[in-house]
């Protein structure tokens, strides 16, 4: 007998206190939601004891199953699991086939369908939203890219446009939000022409555009979207049409 308590006896010590939680804070709580389910406790006061509860039975589930706001959501429940798993079980089908018939970019395509179920579902949601940053950072380019071509066309014909860049970059680059945010500081400017210029501001749209991308707890507005589109098409037009306007005078001394 005493052999037997030393063999079992330091495993059971070790697994008894999460036993015990796991009896209070899992099975224990489940009885109290049935027990409470069966009740009709359904206002604060009787939650703190104030007003009396009366025990129902099955009466609560007689009224939930009735109720056709449940129907409705169990009907579509019931949808989305067959969907769900018919399409799981097609889908996983279907590539378990192109992998084993060694297609091209395999595995690109191995990497990108285990890369969610390598890495929990909070840090591949996070991660699939910083590839954000590779479309701001492409529209950033061509913006860039422009007017790159228009000052190009411009130091050719004076060039000390050279001394004088810097100086309106780094201005620009302050007035852009780069150590502070746009959408916040302009909440306490009064002019609104003075707001609006700031928040159509290139440099300012694209600065939030990535940062909305790195931080999960901001939303990117569609705006910002659509003026980062139109700033980076119409002045890499324009910069590419005023350079090429040019071509001729490029190399002559």
């Amino acid at each position: 007998m005493l052999r037997k308590a030393r063999r079992w006896g330091p495993p059971l010590l070790l697994i008894t206190p999460s036993l015990i939680l796991i009896a209070v804070f899992v099975y224990g709580l489940i009885a109290v939601n049935a027990w409470t389910s069966a009740t009709d406790m359904h206002t604060a006061a009787q939650s703190t004891g104030v007003t009396p509860t009366r025990f129902v039975w099955f009466e609560n589930y007689a009224q939930l199953l009735g109720s056709d706001s449940f129907q409705h959501s169990l009907k579509n429940l019931l949808l989305y699991t067959v969907v769900f798993l018919a399409g799981a079980m097609f889908f996983g089908f279907l590539w378990a086939w192109l992998l084993d018939r060694k297609v091209r970019f395999e595995g690109l395509f191995r990497s990108v369908y285990l890369f969610p179920m390598a890495v929990s579902f909070v840090a591949s949601g996070v991660v699939w939203r910083w590839l954000l940053v590779v479309p701001a950072v492409a529209l950033e380019s061509f913006f860039a890219l422009g007017c790159a071509l228009i000052f190009a066309r411009v130091g050719a014909r004076i060039p000390d446009t050279s001394q004088i860049l810097p100086f309106i970059l780094r201005t620009w680059l302050y007035i852009s939000g780069i150590f502070y945010s746009i959408t916040i500081f302009s909440e306490h400017i009064h002019s609104e022409l003075v707001r609006r210029l700031l928040e159509i501001n290139p440099g300012a749209v694209y600065v939030e555009l990535v940062r909305d991308a790195l931080l999960k707890h901001r939303d990117t507005f569609r705006v910002q979207w659509q003026l980062g589109v139109v700033w980076a098409v119409v002045m890499f037009i324009v910069g590419f049409i005023f350079f090429w306007r040019a071509e001729e005078e490029y190399g002559r001394g």
